[in-house]
């Protein structure tokens, strides 16, 4: 059965999207559990956890909350577990374990931002975690739509979504005509809008001119994304505009630069949070004089029935107190909110407790494509309006239960685009990121050639950051491979596939080898660290190529890299067996974003007798030929000489 695109009914809708996010949630969850259950050894070496931790300090932070710093004697491994990402910090998972946020992490020590302080003595592992918050906010959300008319009208794919007829003229020097056109239709559009932005083409920047434009002519807005990096990305394309932004969320899972338009930290400038802050000291001098009071019961007391009448009349007090902070706390919030021009948050963010009773007249979702249908409909519930950004040719969202995959990460972007087409689609035409032939084989097998390159990146080349006489100290195949006015190679190499015992995953000794030396070659030739990434479509790949190389260049999936740019990306692409099997290679989305996200060089490492199997991996294989940019590589004369 194919994922529905159009839905006669709202009974029909929500038994279909219930049952989707019923069987995630049950999926997500018992992979959880069963991956907490494995020795605490072999969850480390999956890089789900850091263990034989302790408690160095702690200390308050922003929001009332606690940031709590631990250390270890080791060196902490590379691992999955991220700044902004939700933890457990416990002795065992299943007894006892205390929510946080990770702070920072360097290579001895971890900091975790809690609402309480801990009072641990004993050795602590923190290991990767998620709840089940975002799955009854989508379920929520789901409930709310049925009192939506106006929205579910549209989202059912059975009207025809309304346009003003109004002459706007778009002045924005940032935004090219194209950009300005698209943020044009954003305004005119009564109910929905969708804008691609293909990769380099200021989706970001366009989006942030669209809710300038919206803001200014008075419509509130909530503006969201499915991850809290792609929240942050888009409050930084709003700086230039000067508008009053705050964004809703765990300020450990915002950057540094946002921290002082987090919620948490605006409402300490509010003069009912200050007054609710003296009150909450109050509280707590009164809580150790209770404490005293009951000390004194276990002895022998003259005054003994004065000291209860003090203890339950404080008792009495603190429920007062309590009552009054709380009711301070939420103006000083409601307040907060209501200045704002703009309220950011993520996806799941919007459905917080904190913006319960609040209401939009337009909400922005970027990055719409990674999101699930249930996703966007935890902010789209509380708009008229809806705008979304993204790239339906890129990756879809992410979906635990492969059963289900097919209908849930069909996102709603990707369904308004099929149902509506055109009609409700502006495209980002000009990119700004790479060099022409970087963009090219996308160009034509995904966007029908319609991207235009601008002048500045369109004959972007290496040559221009390097030190070109160092070439030619280098082996002939290794200077034709970083031949710094070519800007793609593919480099054939003889190799084979290998798996660890019970993985899933795959990866490829000798690639990541022969990566390894052209990665330090590239370095010697003058380039940064920070200006390479290396990309492979295994984790168990990534895994090994951090291994060997180290972990001061950024090395991640294809998955991890999307939105992602450098001067240079080098791809492993891993799959080299007799049966001919590429397996997820095959996905036309994944390859698009592993071949845009370099600027100025990309090199491409595989097995041409392999990836040929594929029609779509036969054309890539043509393209980099017919651009004289095919190496066959001798590895174990690339291996003698270096």
């Amino acid at each position: 059965m194919k994922p529905r695109l159009k839905f006669e009914s709202f009974p029909q809708y929500y038994k279909y999207f219930s049952f989707l996010i019923d069987k995630e949630r049950e999926a997500t969850i018992s992979n959880l559990r069963e991956e907490l259950k494995l020795p605490p050894k072999e969850r480390e070496r999956s890089g789900k956890a850091i263990l034989d931790l302790k408690v160095d300090k702690i200390k308050k932070t922003y929001g009332m909350k606690y940031e709590v710093i631990l250390v270890r004697d080791e060196i902490i491994k590379e691992n999955e577990i991220n700044i902004g990402d939700l933890v457990i910090l416990s002795t065992d998972p299943f007894y006892d374990p205390i929510e946080g946020v990770l702070s920072f992490k360097d290579k001895k020590s971890i900091g975790i931002i809690v609402n309480e302080p801990v009072n641990f003595k004993d050795k602590l592992r923190v290991d990767l975690y998620c709840n089940e918050t975002t799955f009854r906010r989508m379920k929520k959300a789901l409930n709310i739509l049925a009192f939506k008319k106006e929205i579910f009208r549209i989202l059912s794919g059975r009207a025809q979504p309304r346009f003003k007829e109004e002459k706007i003229t778009i002045k924005n020097s940032y935004l090219n005509e194209f950009q300005r056109e698209v943020v044009k239709k954003t305004l005119l559009a009564r109910d929905i809008f969708l804008i691609q932005g293909p990769p380099g083409t200021g989706k970001t920047t366009t989006i942030a001119a669209s809710i300038y434009e919206h803001s200014k002519r008075g419509y509130r807005i909530l503006a969201c994304a499915d991850s809290n990096t792609a929240v942050d990305n888009l409050i930084e394309a709003l700086f230039r505009y000067n508008l009053k932004v705050v964004r809703i969320g765990h300020p450990g899972k915002v950057l540094p630069s946002i921290l002082e338009h987090t919620l948490d930290f605006l409402i300490e400038k509010n003069n009912h949070f200050k007054e609710a802050k003296i009150i909450r000291d109050e509280i707590e001098r009164i809580k150790e004089n209770q404490k005293q009071i009951k000390t004194s019961f276990s002895k022998i007391k003259i005054n003994k029935n004065k000291d209860f009448e003090i203890f339950f009349k404080n008792k009495k007090e603190i429920k007062r107190l309590i009552k009054l902070a709380l009711r301070l706390e939420r103006a000083a919030i409601k307040e907060t909110i209501m200045g704002a021009d703009v309220v950011c948050a993520t996806n799941s963010g919007a459905g917080s407790e904190i913006l319960e009773n609040f209401n939009f007249d337009v909400v922005f979702i970027d990055e719409a494509n990674q999101s699930t249908e249930p996703s966007c409909l935890i902010p789209i519930v509380k708009g008229k309006k809806i705008i979304m950004a993204g790239d339906h040719q890129q990756l879809p969202p992410t979906v635990v239960n492969e059963k289900i995959s097919p209908y849930l990460s069909l996102s709603l972007f990707e369904r308004m685009v099929k149902v509506y087409g055109k009609d409700i689609l502006g495209f980002l035409k000009v990119q700004y990121r790479m060099n022409e032939k970087i963009l090219n084989f996308s160009n034509y097998n995904f966007y029908q050639a319609k991207i235009i390159s601008s002048p500045d990146a369109k004959n972007r080349l290496l040559e221009d950051i390097v030190k070109k006489p160092l070439i030619e100290k280098f082996s002939s195949q290794i200077s034709e491979i970083l031949n710094p006015r070519k800007p793609i190679c593919f480099v054939d190499i003889e190799s084979k596939e290998d798996q660890y015992p019970g993985a899933t995953s795959i990866f490829n000794k000798t690639e990541a080898i022969v990566l390894k030396i052209i990665y330090e070659k590239l370095l010697e030739l003058g380039l940064k660290k920070d200006e390479i990434g290396i990309i492979s479509p295994y984790k168990d790949q990534t895994r090994l190529l951090k291994e060997i190389i180290g972990q001061d260049v950024e090395i991640k999936t294809v998955d991890g890299f999307q939105g992602r740019e450098k001067e240079v990306i080098i791809i492993s692409l891993v799959r080299a067996n007799e049966d001919k099997k590429i397996g997820f290679l095959s996905e036309r989305k994944r390859l698009n974003v592993a071949l845009t996200r370099a600027k100025r060089k990309l090199i491409a490492i595989g097995n041409a007798n392999t990836l040929k199997s594929s029609e779509l991996y036969r054309r890539l294989l043509y393209y980099f030929s017919k651009n004289n940019s095919y190496i066959k590589l001798d590895v174990k004369e690339i291996l003698d000489k270096t």
